[in-house]
């Protein structure tokens, strides 16, 4: 069993190795909770400082596939360092009820409670972008 360890920092200096990293995943930050462009330049350059040659940075979720903003220098850095996917899942899983836990017993609540996310984020949570590093 691999040991999963979590940092809690800054994300424009880590403080890690150079190509230390073979895969990084973000769930839920980038283009989330920070959508500014020149904040998100920021965040690729440190986190192509830190994945190896060939690897993947995987995030989820990015906004309508836009995953540079409409920021010229931001889309030309992604393009000049790595080759770029943006998926959206065969199955949309955003129409599902909402569920949680309770007394480690998994439970749902009412389909209808998650209409208006569903209303709101369709498009936003349907899609990932996958970088690989180029060199």
């Amino acid at each position: 069993m691999q040991k999963v360890k979590y940092f809690k920092g800054s994300i424009y200096n880590t403080g890690f190795s150079e190509n230390s990293y073979d895969c990084i995943t973000i769930n839920n930050f980038m283009y989330f909770w920070e959508s500014n462009p020149q904040k998100l330049f920021k965040m690729y350059q440190e986190l192509y400082k830190l994945i190896r040659k060939n690897g993947t940075i995987r995030i989820f979720p990015v906004f309508y596939g836009n995953y540079y903003c409409d920021n010229v220098e931001l889309y030309d850095f992604l393009n000049t360092h790595f080759t770029i996917q943006c998926l959206r899942p065969v199955r949309d899983y955003s129409k599902e009820s909402p569920i949680y836990l309770e007394n480690q017993t998994i439970k749902k609540t009412d389909a209808s409670n998650g209409i208006n996310e569903y209303k709101d984020s369709h498009e936003l949570m349907a899609h990932v972008l996958i970088l690989r590093k180029l060199s």
